[in-house]
């Protein structure tokens, strides 16, 4: 039987992130219910407020806990007193957006479809 848990961390970021990531969280949560998925949420408030607090975006040993979960939900980073190279590479993320691109460009590729809602 396949397993239907996921877990998954949420970085709401900074600004309007965690406003944004809240609805997005409304909207994988009746998705996955639907659907009989089971999601478990952790959230860390690692971001430009954290920085600014600690000097790092996030501990030493964050990216060995981003590891342990099956997806990140991430929100929107920046803040005007944190360098945007910092708040950008400080957390070892990449924007959706690249990988947005990449399927465009790809000649072939294939798409996991929801059944009709």
């Amino acid at each position: 039987m396949k397993n239907n848990k996921k877990r998954i961390l949420i970085l709401p970021g900074d600004g309007i992130g965690p406003e944004v990531i809240s609805e997005a969280i409304k909207t994988l949560s009746s998705l996955a219910k639907r659907h009989n998925i089971g999601l478990y949420f952790e959230e860390f408030a690692w971001g430009c407020g954290y920085y600014l607090q600690h000097g790092e975006m996030m501990p030493a040993e964050g990216i060995d806990t981003l590891s342990a979960f099956d997806a990140v939900l991430f929100g929107a980073v920046g803040d005007p007193r944190v360098p945007e190279p910092v708040s950008i590479s400080g957390l070892s993320c990449h924007s959706d957006v690249a990988s947005i691109c990449l399927l465009i460009s790809a000649r072939t590729f294939s798409i996991p479809v929801l059944p009709r809602l």
